[in-house]
């Protein structure tokens, strides 16, 4: 998922800088065929999209604030009293 939000979101960002310049993607020249505003939703929604991909992409598996498990289901000893 980190890969598929970092290239959404460098599409979102290059296509708007280029939009500055008037031009575009070939594949993305639809994005400005219901009208400007609604091609600027669309490059902005995949740059916020993409980033949220990567972000979530780039967390680790056990997210954040999850308890950890346990290995396996031993009580837990102290080590000074085996070794007597």
């Amino acid at each position: 998922m980190k890969n598929a939000g970092s290239l959404l979101l460098l599409i979102g960002v290059a296509s708007i800088a280029l939009n500055f310049f008037d031009r575009n993607y070939e594949f993305l020249m639809w994005i400005d065929g219901s009208g400007e505003t609604v091609g600027w939703l669309i490059r902005v929604a995949a740059v916020i999209v993409g980033g949220g991909m990567y972000f979530i992409g780039s967390r680790p598996e056990g997210g954040v604030g999850e308890e950890p498990v346990p290995v396996a289901n031993k009580p837990a000893t102290d080590n000074a009293t085996e070794a007597e």
